[in-house]
């Protein structure tokens, strides 16, 4: 436990303010520092490479999430469109990778 310089409330060892009157606790050196929050590697990635080119990269992020969400919707529309088209007993097959998909069960049908 941990006691507040200000009105000696004792507090939990994670706390960092007093639960009793909001003081800030001091910190102990040989207190464990507690992570509050998960950071992901990507923001780490991101916070560094911005410091060293400038918020450009944030910018850039903030595109790449965009087009990540755009490129999902669109697969998730292919998606309902091609079950749809196989529900209904249709064989649709898509301009390039249906090509490749056939090659590809050929080959496999072939061993």
């Amino acid at each position: 436990m941990i006691s507040c310089p200000k009105c000696g409330t004792e507090n939990p060892p994670a706390s960092k303010f007093c639960h009793q009157c909001g003081a800030p606790l001091l910190l102990d050196p040989s207190r464990p520092v507690v992570a509050t929050g998960a950071i992901t590697v990507l923001q780490i990635c991101i916070a560094i490479i911005s410091n060293v080119m400038g918020l450009a990269v944030l910018r850039f992020a903030g595109v790449l999430s965009a087009i990540s969400v755009i490129i999902w919707l669109i697969g998730a529309v292919l998606w309902i469109v091609l079950m749809v088209k196989a529900y209904q007993g249709q064989r649709y097959r898509l301009p390039i990778l249906g090509k490749l998909a056939e090659q590809c069960a050929t080959k496999t049908q072939s061993w």
